[in-house]
């Protein structure tokens, strides 16, 4: 039983990190600043991993800030110099909560939500290595292709309208 346990308890754990690449790079010392971006960068990069911070209940700003920092966290242990296109996300919770009209603890039926924020690890590279990588996620169906061009860090994503299968 103990030996199932140590089985499955590795799976649970990871479920905040998605690897975009079997390429494995070494953890982000922790004196280099990761940067977080709600949009795209310039610099050619390789995508390492989608990556999501802890839910919380509650959107404080002490919340957003532990989530932010938990978002580099994970972005360090992947080896990641920058997230990229970090955005809020929602769960919606439907199931057993704390009813909040009786003295003592006592669940009850509801819904509520959780927020989250998600982004995407990247690791700065050169123009010949982010094109070659991005081609290969394309292949293995981690990314959308868009027609036959692919889209490239920092291209305006306007400038890709109305263009489709050839």
């Amino acid at each position: 039983m103990v030996l199932a346990a140590v089985a499955i308890l590795p799976s649970c754990t990871n479920h905040h990190v998605y690897r975009l690449t079997d390429q494995t790079y070494p953890k982000t010392p922790a004196a280099q600043d990761v940067k977080l971006y709600a949009n795209d960068v310039t610099q050619p990069y390789i995508m390492l991993a989608y990556i999501n911070s802890f839910e919380a209940y509650n959107k404080t700003p002490e919340t957003r800030r532990e989530q932010l920092q938990d978002l580099q966290r994970r972005a360090r242990k992947v080896g990641a110099d920058a997230v990229i296109n970090v955005t809020e996300m929602e769960n919606a919770i439907i199931g057993f909560k704390r009813d909040e009209h009786t003295p003592f603890p006592s669940p009850e039926q509801g819904e509520w939500e959780e927020t989250f924020l998600r982004g995407t690890a990247i690791k700065y590279s050169t123009k010949e290595e982010a094109k070659a990588a991005r081609q290969q996620l394309y292949k293995e169906g981690h990314i959308p292709g868009i027609g036959r061009k692919m889209y490239e860090p920092g291209e305006s994503r306007s400038a890709l309208r109305g263009i489709g299968p050839q």
